[in-house]
């Protein structure tokens, strides 16, 4: 028998056993205990997103709280779809198109999506002031959660409104149940208006390139 055989048969002692036995488990719970760690700094994450989110789309957008409650993936607003209408303002006929390009959006943990982009709205004049069309952008955020509407209107919707429409648009609303995006107005005279536009895929007006007046 070779000399060694003695020690190569020999297994670790009950001590050194137990010992590495110790040191398995502890490797086992601090594994656990990384693995909830990161599950916590992802919920809180999440969590300081939406806020800070939330804040920053208050903060930067001109936020109009709706008052139609309600709203599912099958009656979510378009986008990249035409929404157009008309509406009759003293002897002028005002007609509006209005498209949501996406730029971005932030999807949270309930499947909801935060849409962010350009809003393009095209207007016109016919009647005793023709004017148009001109076709402007705007920024936008969309909530699905509520269907809710938050916009920035640029410098070249209100030289519109000063120079060929008249009116000032007041808030940008969607209608899930209509299925409708409404503009309120607010004419020179203090007089005020809902105007509905549908979604519609035909060219009733010969809309520029954007931010062209």
């Amino acid at each position: 028998m070779p000399d060694n055989a003695q020690e190569l048969l020999m297994t670790d002692s009950p001590s050194q056993f137990k010992k590495r036995s110790y040191c398995t488990k502890r490797n086992a719970l601090r594994g656990v205990g990384y693995i909830v760690l990161l599950a916590i700094l992802v919920i809180v994450s999440g969590a300081l997103t939406y806020v800070i989110t939330d804040r920053v789309d208050r903060h930067k957008y001109r936020h109009h709280t709706t008052t139609i409650k309600g709203c599912s993936d099958n009656t979510t607003m378009s986008m990249e779809s035409t929404y157009y209408g008309q509406t009759q303002i003293a002897e002028n006929t005002l007609s509006f198109s209005v498209v949501f390009h996406v730029l971005q959006q932030m999807v949270f943990a309930d499947g909801n999506n935060l849409i962010q982009g350009n809003m393009f709205i095209c207007a016109s004049s016919t009647g005793a002031k023709a004017c148009g069309p001109f076709n402007c952008t705007n920024s936008f955020a969309y909530d699905t959660r509520d269907c809710s509407i938050s916009f920035r209107i640029g410098d070249c919707v209100s030289q519109i409104e000063d120079e060929c429409t008249g009116v000032n648009i007041e808030s940008v609303e969607y209608n899930p149940h209509l299925m409708l995006v409404q503009l309120a107005l607010k004419s020179h005279d203090t007089k005020s208006s809902v105007v509905g536009l549908v979604k519609d895929k035909s060219q009733h007006m010969k809309c520029p390139k954007a931010n062209s007046l």
